[in-house]
């Protein structure tokens, strides 16, 4: 018998009693399949403890795991873990945890088991065990959501020999302090420009300025100019727009649901992609015709300096490239300069020391006061490499800022194979931590761990502990660009030190929760800002 399409259709639908019935039903079987899998995952451990016990009696086995709640299957500890990151308050996290099972423990964060190692020891552990090829114990590990969004020849992703080769050849030829001081005379130019133009003008007194949108637009145009060579304000604009939106699925679940912000974040990703590839093959074409300079930007660099094993970068690997560095090079400078200005526009004596220098320099004869640096500058004279290395208690306040909001709250390695580490069995594959906000916590390492205290970064006071203080990461995985970064934000700080005064509109410093980068501010930092010539 044959059915019109409309009686089909109409066959097919099912009525909302129907429906409601069949919802609660799909409910409860995947209810009961969760309860299923977790009596089985507790029966299991318990027969898994019961026979590891019986066999450390016999002397047959390696020592026990870490000790630790692994929670429900899947979901873990990594729910109180993201309450704790919400309300900043991990050091509280951290605190129950050690009191209950010690300084090593293990928890599951987001269907992985993680162990917390000890502080110093642990953190010297991670960056000392990895990069020896087949004796490596560790390896890199990172999220589902960065490892969509970022491309698998990408610098984070590479490992052993090839990951020292692409580093050694980004640091050699556009990173290393001797190269990036040939750039600060662009970053100079532009970190003057933005002051002038984003921070109230001469005649304007006691204007609002949202001093985060300010900084953002200065490091992406730093970024853009010296990285990529592209100087147009409507390329400049789109790009920013794309990676503003390609930045916050990297703090997203990795759901590519139409509408998610993960789902945007990979569609950003596909037009940043196209706008790279277009600018990499105009730069191909210029230098064919031989209207570039190779060493004009890192995108030229790539494109013709050939790295230590004689390969140089296809088009792909430069796009995957650019994309991390658009990324990794934006937001961390961006939120940590916005949260160093908001600390020193707290701290008046801060302030003072900045400007005109201490009373008594114990560490070298030279100045390193900005007023004192600029007083032996002829008019309109820029920066040099040895201005910006004399500005030691300008390194001290970002030291600070980066201790109360490090670029990383966690850094974690995976596991290359299982092994021993102080009387405990780490197995393969899981992830290991060293916890840089429980660090910045700890009263033995930091005097007063919540004060903002530059002076606690001076070598007359021994500094800080080795292990303890480690903004820039450690061992294999150093950022490359820290270099680079110190400059963009010493050279903005002198110019807005210079020519304006600015204080806090509120004393809102909460910050929004971030699990792979510096905590950006909720308030966006609006402060009062009068232009004035200091100095």
């Amino acid at each position: 018998m044959q059915h019109s399409i409309p009686q089909i259709a109409s066959a097919m639908v099912m009525s909302p009693e129907l429906c409601g019935a069949a919802i609660i039903t799909a409910v409860y079987v995947l209810l009961m399949c969760m309860r299923s899998v977790w009596i089985d995952s507790v029966h299991y451990q318990k027969v898994a403890d019961l026979y590891e016990e019986d066999d450390q009696k016999r002397g047959r086995r390696p020592p026990p795991v870490p000790p630790g709640s692994l929670g429900l299957p899947y979901i873990g500890d990594t729910i109180t873990y993201m309450i704790a990151s919400q309300n900043s308050d991990l050091r509280s996290y951290f605190d129950k945890k050690v009191e209950r099972y010690g300084d090593i423990f293990k928890v599951s964060l987001f269907g992985r088991t993680t162990v917390f190692l000890d502080l110093i020891d642990g953190t010297d552990f991670l960056f000392t065990n990895e990069g020896q090829g087949e004796l490596s114990l560790l390896r890199s590990y990172w999220s589902r959501s960065i490892r969509v969004l970022l491309e698998s020849s990408s610098l984070p992703f590479t490992e052993g020999p090839t990951h020292i080769v692409l580093k050694n050849h980004w640091q050699r030829n556009f990173f290393e302090g001797n190269v990036v001081s040939r750039y600060v005379q662009t970053i100079e130019e532009l970190a003057v420009k933005h002051v002038r133009e984003h921070w109230p003008g001469q005649t304007v007194e006691n204007a609002s300025v949202l001093a985060h949108d300010a900084i953002s637009l200065y490091t992406f145009d730093v970024l853009c100019e010296l990285c990529l060579g592209v100087e147009d304000p409507t390329l400049v604009q789109k790009l920013r727009l794309d990676i503003q939106v390609y930045a916050e699925g990297f703090f997203c679940l990795p759901l590519r649901v139409p509408g998610s912000g993960f789902y945007r974040a990979c569609e950003a990703k596909k037009r940043l992609t196209t706008t790279l590839e277009l600018l990499i093959l105009q730069r191909r074409h210029e230098l064919h015709e031989g209207r570039a300079s190779p060493t004009h930007d890192l995108l030229y660099v790539l494109l013709t300096q050939p790295d230590d094993t004689g390969h140089l970068s296809s088009d792909h690997e430069i796009t995957a490239q650019m994309l991390l560095i658009l990324f990794a090079g934006q937001k961390p400078t961006a939120d940590t300069l916005t949260h160093m200005i908001g600390l020193i526009a707290a701290h008046p004596d801060v302030y003072a020391k900045l400007i005109r220098g201490e009373l008594m320099n114990f560490l070298a004869t030279a100045s390193d006061s900005h007023a004192e640096i600029a007083s032996v500058k002829k008019e309109a004279e820029l920066l040099s490499k040895d201005d910006l290395c004399s500005m030691r208690y300008s390194w001290r306040v970002l030291q600070e800022t980066l201790r109360l909001f490090p670029v990383s709250a966690n850094l974690f390695r995976e596991a290359a194979t299982a092994f021993q580490y102080k009387g405990f069995t780490i197995k393969k594959g899981w992830k290991l931590a060293a916890s840089i906000a429980r660090v910045r916590s700890e009263p033995e390492l930091f005097r007063d761990p919540d004060s903002f205290d530059p002076s606690r970064f001076e070598d007359i006071d021994g500094g800080a502990p080795p292990y303890s203080h480690f903004p820039f990461g450690g061992g294999l995985r150093m950022c490359p660009g820290n270099e680079f970064a110190k400059q963009v934000i010493f050279v903005f700080l002198h110019h807005l030190l210079k020519n304006a005064q600015w204080s806090p509109v509120d004393s809102d410093h909460r910050v929004a929760p971030s699990y792979t980068s510096v905590p950006s501010p909720v308030s966006r930092m609006p402060f009062k800002v009068t232009r004035c010539k200091l100095f």
